[in-house]
């Protein structure tokens, strides 16, 4: 028999949210878990009433219990919060319109176990019942119950047990669907009040791995810009990353990928790396290190690629994620700390701070913008100003607003003081 971890790990480069826990509240007694899909891709099944049935893809959430004193794990897979398929032509109302199940998957077990990462695993026995919403009930890979038997994997009893669990679940839950949606309704929403309030999680091998890599790129990119004092120091990528994922929660982009580029965006900058520019060596380099899959390099040097402004011949990025890392780059463009990071990086590369007799540019080209060189004051106008009406998503314009507003007040001051004329 096979054992199977409920943080179903294997689904690919996902740095998807799995929480769980031990509930004892009147209704339910046992385990109880959730998976928060953040993207992916959206795999159907087909029912005979319900029709085409979700299962997972970017917004699904799975909740899966395991009931004190039975031998099954239920296994929710609730549509995107408040939302359903406008497909399901005879989709009841649901119990809870914040958590509209798309369908249920009951595995009958032979007992769980817990992982050295405190993640359960359970011992798959095989046979399993499918229902949905619109009443479909399907009892699934009886023949694969019946093959084990025969072969000797499981004794007469293991065999009648898991019999006598099927039928058992056919009673208590396919019974009175309804009702059983009520009833995961009620459990998700203790969960997610626990989780909002913060409570204590178990985070599996693949979370604990991703928060590793995060935390040895942090480091790296610490070594990389140790001697940086042009405004690209690592406390700038710092705040991309943490601005970056704050976008990627409301975008439900995959957050690590976003984490990943963000933290990497400036190791191979054409201004600052030159050499390494053209091939992300750096970038490159440190994602095979960490046993990134290749695909996901691909994902994330398009992303560094992508997020730089380039005057006139910028581009807007081929994905969300990386929408949301160019919106935290170009916010920390911004605001007090734009401000300050423009004047840190003409101070470094020995330009003036504001010459009158030289008119910021307009409409300049990636080519003339990267060759372009001219007062500090003027990056203002040819790039900073510009920002605002760039941004890619509804969190960053909301920001870049004020950020804009402060820094245009900044400008308006520092020309009255050039002129004295603020007295």
């Amino acid at each position: 028999m096979q054992h199977k971890r409920l943080n179903r790990d294997g689904w690919g480069f996902q740095f998807y949210p799995y929480y769980q826990m031990r509930l004892d509240e009147d209704f339910f007694h046992g385990t109880a878990c959730l998976i928060k899909l953040t993207d992916g891709e959206a795999q159907k099944w087909q029912m005979s009433t319900a029709g085409t049935v979700q299962v997972t893809g970017e917004g699904v959430t799975w909740l899966e219990l395991i009931p004190d004193g039975t031998n099954r794990v239920i296994t929710v897979m609730y549509f995107p919060e408040g939302t359903r398929d406008p497909e399901r032509k005879h989709y009841p109302r649901p119990a809870d319109k914040r958590y509209q199940p798309s369908i249920w998957y009951v595995d009958v077990s032979d007992g769980i176990e817990y992982d050295e990462y405190g993640v359960v695993t359970y011992i798959d026995k095989y046979l399993d019942v499918i229902f949905s919403p619109e009443g479909d009930i399907k009892v699934d890979d009886r023949d694969e119950l019946d093959a084990a038997y025969a072969a000797g994997e499981l004794s007469r009893k293991q065999y009648e047990d898991a019999l006598a669990e099927g039928e058992r679940i056919l009673k208590e839950l396919c019974g009175n669907i309804r009702k059983t949606d009520k009833w995961c309704a009620a459990v998700r929403a203790v969960m997610e009040e626990k989780i909002a309030a913060g409570e204590g999680v178990v985070k599996c091998r693949e979370v604990l791995e991703a928060e590793k890599m995060l935390e040895d790129a942090k480091g790296y990119v610490r070594g990389v810009f140790q001697n940086d004092f042009s405004g690209h120091d690592f406390y700038h990528t710092l705040r991309v990353f943490r601005m970056a994922d704050r976008i990627a929660r409301q975008e439900k982009a995959n957050r690590l990928i976003v984490s990943l580029a963000a933290l990497l965006h400036d190791v191979d900058d054409r201004k600052l790396s030159p050499a390494t520019h053209e091939k992300k060596d750096r970038a490159v380099g440190f994602l095979k290190e960490h046993r990134v899959p290749e695909d996901v390099i691909e994902r994330i040097c398009r992303i560094i690629d992508e997020v730089s402004f380039n005057g006139t011949d910028s581009v807007v990025p081929s994905t969300v994620e990386g929408k949301c890392v160019q919106d935290a780059d170009r916010l920390d463009a911004l605001g007090a700390v734009g401000i300050a990071r423009t004047f840190a990086y003409g101070g470094s590369h020995g330009r003036d701070i504001y010459d009158p007799d030289i008119p910021p540019a307009e409409n300049m080209t990636g080519e003339e913008y990267r060759g372009h060189i001219a007062p500090s004051v003027n990056h203002f106008y040819e790039k900073l100003f510009l920002l605002k009406d760039m941004m890619n998503t509804d969190t960053g314009r909301r920001i870049a607003e004020g950020r804009d507003a402060f820094m245009r007040s900044y400008i308006d001051e520092f020309m009255l003081e050039w002129d004295g004329k603020d007295a």
